[in-house]
């Protein structure tokens, strides 16, 4: 990918919850949530050096922050209601969710 001129990667740390229920003696994956924990974005040629605004990040949430703006970049638009850890509230109904799901 490449912002501002500069070839990048970008990383992105996530929690992922999966449920997986049998079906006709298999087993599948029923639903996955993504929490989203952190990112990062870095240049990906040595001693290349990639300027961003921090007036503009800013406006992004901290738990995928490099993301949006990378995507915003590319000309799209990322929604700011992505469960991250950032909202711990949450992420706490999601864990109490699972936790009802799992004692069915």
């Amino acid at each position: 990918m490449v912002v501002h001129d500069i070839l990048v990667e970008i990383e992105s740390f996530r929690r992922l919850i999966y449920r997986v229920e049998k079906r006709h003696d298999n087993w599948k994956i029923s639903s996955m949530i993504s929490i989203n924990e952190s990112d990062n974005l870095r240049p990906v040629i040595p001693g290349q050096v990639l300027k961003v605004d921090p007036k503009r990040l800013s406006k992004y949430r901290m738990s995928y922050q490099f993301l949006s703006y990378v995507w915003e970049e590319a000309g799209g638009q990322i929604s700011h209601d992505l469960l991250g850890i950032d909202r711990p509230k949450e992420v706490e109904k999601i864990y109490q969710d699972a936790e009802k799901w799992l004692k069915k």
